[in-house]
C-alpha cells in the first residue's frame, strides 16, 4: 500500500493451545499461514453506491465502502472516526460538483473526510481549513481493493502472494465469450454469514458427497450417492493456485419442472482457488448448465461470510432472478444449519478422508504447499 497511514492487517485468528491435540494445532497454524497476500471477497458490487456507505467486516477489522460519485471508484476505510470512534457507515455521503470530490460525514460529531482519509471539514470550528491536519488521520485501503466480476476484493496483507490473480477472472472471460456467441448467461448475486469458522464453511462448500443427504429434496440423491470418474487436471502445476478437477454423480429431480433435465451422470467440474473460492459448474440435460461461486471470507475466529454468484445458461429472463437466488439461499441456509453444529477445528484431533473426499484431499495437498513455501520464506528472511 502506498500511503503511510494504510495499515497492514495482521492474521488474528485463533489457533489455542490443546496439548491433547497437538498435530491439530500445528495444522491450523498451518491454515494461518497462507492467509496473507490473497485476494478476499468482502462485499457485493450492487450493495455498495455513492448514495450511503457500507459496512462490511473482514479479519477482525470494520470497513466503511462507498462509491466516488465522479470516478465510480470504491473507498475502502476504517470504520471508526479517528475523532471519537463513532462508525462511519452511520453517517453520510457528501459531494461537491464544484470539485468533483465525494467525501464521508462522522454521524456523530459531523467531521468529514476526504477519500485520502484527510480531514476535509469540522463544522464545530469556524472555516480556519489552515488549522486542520493536513496528514492522513483516517486509515486507507483503496489501493488494495478492486472491483471484478460482481464483487468488491481485497487483498490482505500486502503484495499479492507469487501473483495470486483474481479467482474468477479466467471464468468471467469465459462467460462473456459465450455471451458473444448467444449463450444466455444470468447471474445472480448474494451472501450468508455463518456463525463458524472459515475453515469449517469453505470446507462444505468443496464437499461433494453431502448434497446427496443435506440437500436431498433439491438435488441430492441419497440412494445413488456414489462419486465417479474423479480426474485432477492440474495436480502437479507447481506455479498453480487452483486446483481443478471433474467428476460424476447421479441426482434427482427436485420436481416434474425438471424432468427434461434428467440425465444418467451429471457432470460436473470444480475449481478450488487459494484462499478460499469454490467454482462448481453442473451439466444437466438438454444443454442446461448452471455455475456457483461462492467466496468465504473470515470475519474473525469464528464467523465467516458466503458471497456467492449463481450463473445460469436458461431462463435468462430477470423476473426469474428472485426464485434463483432464494434457492441458492436456501441450499446454503441447509448447509449454515449444519456447519454451526460442527465442533470446532481444534476439537477435531483427527479427521478421516476418502477418496470420496477427493476436493477436500487436493485442496489441502495445495494449501499445504503454499504454507510449507511461506515457512521457508519466513526462514530466509530471518537468516
Amino acid at each position: 500500500m502506498s500511503n503511510k497511514m494504510q495499515c497492514k492487517i495482521r492474521p488474528s485468528l485463533y489457533v489455542p493451545k490443546n496439548k491433547q491435540a497437538l498435530t491439530k494445532v500445528h495444522a491450523l497454524h498451518d491454515r494461518n499461514a497462507y492467509l496473507k497476500g490473497y485476494w478476499y471477497a468482502i462485499a457485493l458490487s450492487e450493495n455498495i453506491s455513492h448514495d450511503k456507505p457500507h459496512k462490511t467486516s473482514c479479519f477482525d477489522r470494520d470497513i466503511v465502502l462507498y462509491r466516488d460519485k465522479y470516478t465510480e471508484k470504491i473507498i475502502a476505510q476504517d470504520n471508526v472516526c479517528p475523532h471519537r470512534g463513532a462508525p462511519l457507515d452511520r453517517g453520510w455521503l457528501e459531494h461537491d460538483a464544484f470539485d468533483q470530490t465525494t467525501s464521508i460525514a462522522c454521524p456523530y460529531h459531523g467531521w468529514v473526510f476526504d477519500t485520502h482519509g484527510k480531514i476535509a471539514r469540522v463544522p464545530s470550528l469556524k472555516c480556519d481549513c489552515d488549522r486542520l491536519p493536513k496528514r492522513q488521520v483516517l486509515p486507507t485501503y483503496t489501493d488494495a481493493t478492486h472491483e471484478e466480476g460482481g464483487y468488491v476484493w481485497f487483498l490482505y496483507g500486502g503484495d499479492a502472494m507469487c501473483s495470486s490473480p483474481i479467482p474468477t477472472r479466467d471464468m468471467d472471460d469465459l462467460i462473456q465469450k459465450e455471451r458473444a456467441i448467444g449463450v444466455p448467461w444470468r447471474p445472480v448475486y448474494g451472501e450468508i454469514l455463518f456463525d463458524a469458522p472459515h475453515w469449517n464453511v469453505f470446507d462444505n462448500a468443496i464437499d461433494i458427497t453431502h448434497i446427496h443427504y443435506l440437500h436431498g429434496d433439491s438435488f441430492g440423491n441419497s440412494s445413488k450417492p456414489e462419486i465417479k470418474d474423479f480426474e485432477i487436471m492440474n495436480e502437479d502445476d507447481s506455479a498453480a493456485h487452483h486446483v481443478h478437477m471433474r467428476f460424476k454423480i447421479h441426482n434427482k429431480p427436485a420436481n416434474l419442472l425438471w424432468h427434461w433435465t434428467i440425465v444418467d451422470d451429471v457432470d460436473v467440474e470444480m475449481q478450488i482457488w487459494l484462499p478460499y473460492t469454490s467454482i462448481i459448474k453442473i451439466s444437466l440435460g438438454a444443454g442446461v448448465q448452471m455455475i456457483t461461486v461462492v467466496n468465504t471470507t473470515p470475519i474473525d475466529a469464528h464467523r465467516s461470510i458466503n458471497r456467492f454468484c449463481l450463473w445460469r445458461n436458461f431462463a435468462p429472463w430477470p423476473v426469474l432472478d428472485g426464485f434463483a437466488r432464494q434457492a441458492m439461499l436456501n441450499i446454503l441456509g441447509q448447509d449454515k444449519d449444519m456447519v454451526e453444529l460442527l465442533l470446532r477445528p481444534q476439537q477435531v484431533t483427527k479427521e478421516i478422508s476418502l477418496r470420496s473426499d477427493m476436493p477436500q484431499i487436493a485442496y489441502r495437498k495445495l494449501r499445504q504447499k503454499i504454507a510449507n513455501i511461506f515457512q521457508r520464506d519466513q526462514l530466509t528472511n530471518q537468516r
